[in-house]
């Protein structure tokens, strides 16, 4: 099959070294910006490996186009005739109002990759790898056979909105506090507040009729996650731009079409842009 890769960061660059070794992938980077990408690895288990796709700044005809860019960076990509299939991988809920290709997948997974300098890509986690479309199905053979644990599910926004709900609650807590994933159930305090925003976005859940428990979902990945920093601490710690207004941002516009009050949310909403522009 043959795959593009929009996005060549942290996940783009470790999807295309999984699915290379059976497809015809090419990795698409932004412009004026190949030289970067000279010569370019993966860390998986603790051994390197060089990244052996071709690498191009123009988007072309494929079987399939994942959409790996941060989803702050989706409005640059939106205008790009894409033929194919599409499956977006970014976290939060914004992508869920673009259309692009054919038919439109989704991915919710907990696989995590980070970038260990800037031609290094580094596997720190697998987790789920959650598949599901309104559109249609997609053949995940060609992610089990490059060994990535891909599973197909029926209501892929459920997923999608209960993954949103819980980094709703754990990223901008802990990037405010800059505490571990585990405070939100260790501390007193942090559990307090903790407690208080889910039980927001549990409000609009339950007149959004999505049937998920947002606590519960919470409090298991804070355990499970517990000496973890999340993502947005990293951004944060980074000096790099968050993806608050993907999460946090789109549970408030559709709170407002719900006319559900969601005052905690809006304020670690409105902390976390003050951070990025402090950019400390």
């Amino acid at each position: 099959m043959k795959i593009q890769i929009i996005g060549a960061g942290a996940m783009g660059m470790v999807l295309a070294h999984f699915l290379s070794v059976k497809n015809d992938v090419i990795l698409v980077v932004k412009k004026n910006s190949l030289e970067k990408y000279n010569d370019i690895s993966v860390l998986i288990d603790g051994k390197k490996y060089r990244l052996n796709v071709k690498i191009t700044e123009e988007p072309g005809d494929a079987d399939l186009t994942i959409i790996a860019v941060k989803s702050y960076d989706l409005p640059g990509i939106s205008n790009i005739k894409i033929k194919g299939d599409v499956l977006f991988i970014q976290n939060g809920l914004t992508h869920l109002n673009y259309k692009m290709g054919l038919r439109n997948f989704y991915c919710v997974t907990t696989w995590a990759a980070r970038k260990t300098d800037e031609r290094t890509a580094e596997l720190t986690g697998r987790g789920y790898f959650r598949v599901g479309s309104e559109e249609g199905k997609l053949d995940l053979n060609v992610f089990l056979d490059a060994g990535i644990n891909a599973e197909w599910v029926e209501d892929i926004k459920k997923e999608l909105f209960r993954k949103a709900g819980i980094n709703a609650v754990i990223n901008p807590i802990t990037a405010i506090y800059r505490i571990q994933n585990g405070a939100i159930v260790e501390n007193n305090f942090i559990n307090f507040v903790s407690k208080k925003v889910a039980a927001e976005i549990q409000a609009l859940y339950d007149k959004m009729g999505l049937g998920i428990g947002v606590w519960e979902d919470v409090e298991h990945t804070a355990i499970v996650t517990r000496r973890n920093y999340s993502s947005m601490l990293q951004d944060i710690l980074r000096g790099k731009r968050t993806e608050i207004d993907s999460i946090t941002g789109e549970l408030l516009r559709y709170a407002s079409f719900y006319n559900i009050g969601m005052q905690l949310n809006e304020m670690l909403y409105n902390t976390l842009k003050r951070l990025e522009v402090q950019k400390d």
